[in-house]
């Protein structure tokens, strides 16, 4: 039996909250990898690709913390709706755009 990772305190929400994260943080890694390398592909510098892969992550960090406080003021199902509203206005994009 494999022990587990979480101690025997550790709440279904907590266990929920750090699995989440840990995911997220692979996630994140794997785009700056894949973004450094597309930008690499496209001829940006190593001191140009650092940069926006550094702009991307703390980007990602700053919105991440300003999701927490403001969930706290407006509330969970709140945030979620809009959070689902930005995500399908995002799909949503112009016919004549190009496609990669």
């Amino acid at each position: 039996m494999m022990p587990s990772l979480f101690p025997p305190s550790a709440t279904t929400d907590s266990k929920r909250l750090i699995t989440t994260r840990g995911l997220r943080g692979i996630g994140d890694g794997a785009t700056s990898v894949l973004l450094a390398s597309y930008l690499s592909a496209i001829g940006l510098s190593p001191a140009q690709i650092g940069v926006v892969v550094f702009a991307t992550l703390f980007g990602s960090a700053l919105v991440t913390l300003w999701a927490g406080f403001a969930t706290r003021r407006i509330g969970t199902r709140r945030m979620f709706l809009g959070a689902s509203v930005l995500i399908d206005a995002g799909s949503l994009r112009d016919p004549s755009y190009p496609r990669v």
